[in-house]
C-alpha cells in the first residue's frame, strides 16, 4: 500500500513540476542596495498609482520604519493608507480586515512592507480586494486565476523570500491550521531589497530569518522537482548564507553582509518557488500553528532532524551539498554527516537552541498527520516517510539532536 501511495505522490509531483514549466510567470522587477526602497516608491508613482494601501505589522509600524517611504510617497502625490493590524502568521480575520481596508480606501495597488507575514498578507489583500471570491476559497493550487490590484513588496528581513514567490500562507483563526495559497497571481510586480531597512534587526531575528532562507535553499536542492535553474539559484543562496549570515548576526550594521543576505533570501525564494520545499516546512508550519513558534525559528529546530534522517537514508543527496562547501569526507556517508554537522554548527553558533520545548505529547499525532498531508500533496520530497516514521521524527524534536 505504501508503495502505491508513493507512486501516486510521485505522479502528482511530476504534474506540479510540469505546471511549473508551463505556467507563465514574469519575475518581479528588482531594485537592490541602500535606498532602493525609495527607487521603488518613485517607480510606483511613475506607473500611475494614486491610491495605495501599505500593509505592515504592528511592531514595524510602531518602530517608524515605514516613515521614510511614506514621506516619499506623499511627496510623489500617492495617497497612502496604512493597514498594520497584523501579527506573525496572519489570520484569516486579519487578512479579511485588510481586504476591507483596501476597498474602503479605493486602493489601486498594495505595498507589502515587512517580513514574510506582512508580504503574505499584502499578496492576499491585493488578490482578493477587487473580487468577490471568499477568502476561505483561496487556499490550494491555482484557485485565483487572475491578478487583482497591482502588488509591490519591500522585505525588511532576509529570510522568507516571499517577495519573489507566488505563495502565501493563511492561519485559520479557529483551527489554527496554516493553509497555503499558491498561484502566479500572487507574484509582486516590483521589489526593493534595501539593506538599510534591515540594520536594526535584533540578532535573534537575523539568525532565525537567515536559517529560514537556508532551509529554502537546502529543501529546493533536495527536491525531486529541482532543475538546473533552481539548483543554480539555491547553491548561490546556500554559499552566501554560510559566509554572510554569521557576519550579519555579529554586526547588524554591516551593509555588505545585509545586502548579501537579502540577495540570498531572494535567490532561495526563486529556487523554492519552482522546486518546492519539504518536510522541514511541513512540520514547521504545524509548530507555528500550534505553538506560535516563529517560522524561521521553527525551521531552524526542525532542519537538523530532517537532515539527519536523510543522511541515514539518502546520503548521496547530502554528500553533493557537502562537496559544494568543500567539506571533508572519503565517501557519501562521511560527507553527509559532515554536512549535517556544518548546518547544526551554524544554527547553534547563531544562538538558536535546538529542541522544541513547547512540543506536547498529545499533539504529536495531529502535527504528524497534518505535516504528512501538506508534504505529500504539495512538495516533491526526496524521501517519502511512512506515518510512523514521521511521527517518530516529530516526537524526537522534544530533544536536541
Amino acid at each position: 500500500m505504501f508503495q502505491l501511495q508513493a507512486a501516486f505522490f510521485r505522479t502528482l509531483m511530476f504534474g506540479q513540476k510540469l505546471a511549473g514549466y508551463l505556467i507563465p510567470t514574469t519575475p518581479p522587477l528588482l531594485f537592490c542596495g541602500p535606498g532602493s526602497s525609495q527607487q521603488l516608491a518613485t517607480t510606483l508613482a511613475q506607473q500611475g498609482v494614486k491610491k495605495l494601501l501599505l500593509v505592515t505589522d504592528q511592531a514595524l509600524f510602531r518602530l517608524g520604519l515605514a516613515e521614510k517611504i511614506l514621506a516619499t510617497l506623499a511627496e510623489l502625490g500617492v495617497e497612502t493608507a496604512v493597514f498594520y493590524e497584523l501579527t506573525p502568521d496572519p489570520t484569516d480575520q486579519q487578512i479579511q480586515a485588510g481586504i476591507e481596508a483596501a476597498r474602503h480606501h479605493g486602493a489601486e495597488a498594495v505595498l507589502g512592507f515587512g517580513g514574510g507575514s506582512a508580504i503574505d498578507a499584502a499578496k492576499l489583500i491585493a488578490a482578493l480586494a477587487p473580487r468577490n471570491l471568499p477568502l476561505d476559497k483561496a487556499p490550494g493550487l491555482l484557485r485565483l486565476r487572475r491578478r487583482g490590484l497591482a502588488l509591490y513588496a519591500v522585505p525588511t528581513t532576509a529570510g522568507t523570500g516571499s517577495e519573489v514567490t507566488f505563495a502565501a500562507v493563511i492561519t485559520h483563526s479557529q483551527s489554527h491550521q496554516k493553509k497555503p495559497v499558491i498561484d502566479p497571481c500572487l507574484l509582486p510586480s516590483a521589489v526593493a531589497l534595501d539593506p538599510t531597512l534591515m540594520t536594526g534587526l535584533p540578532p535573534a531575528v537575523t539568525a532565525a530569518t537567515g536559517i529560514d532562507a537556508l532551509t529554502h535553499a537546502i529543501e529546493a536542492l533536495l527536491s525531486n522537482n529541482a532543475n538546473r535553474e533552481t539548483d543554480r539559484l539555491a547553491r548561490a543562496a546556500m554559499g552566501l548564507i554560510f559566509t554572510q549570515l554569521p557576519a550579519a548576526y555579529r554586526d547588524g550594521n554591516n551593509l555588505e553582509a545585509r545586502s548579501a543576505m537579502a540577495i540570498a533570501a531572494c535567490y532561495a525564494g526563486l529556487a523554492f518557488t519552482k522546486a518546492g520545499v519539504g518536510y522541514v516546512h511541513a512540520i514547521a508550519h504545524q509548530l507555528g500553528a500550534y505553538y506560535h513558534l516563529p517560522h524561521g525559528l521553527a525551521n531552524a529546530k526542525v532542519l537538523p532532524k530532517v537532515l539527519a534522517l536523510y543522511g541515514e537514508r539518502i546520503p548521496g543527496r547530502l554528500a553533493a551539498l557537502a562537496r559544494q562547501l568543500a567539506l571533508p569526507g572519503d565517501n557519501d556517508q562521511a560527507l553527509a554527516d559532515a554536512f549535517c554537522q556544518q548546518v547544526t554548527a551554524l544554527i547553534t553558533g547563531l544562538g538558536i537552541h535546538l529542541g522544541v520545548a513547547e512540543l506536547q505529547a498529545r499533539d504529536i499525532e495531529a502535527i504528524s498527520r497534518q505535516a504528512q498531508h501538506e508534504a505529500h500533496w504539495l512538495y516533491a520530497v526526496p524521501l517519502y516517510l511512512k506515518d510512523d516514521g514521521l511521527k517518530a521524527l516529530v516526537a524526537s524534536l522534544a530533544t536536541k539532536p
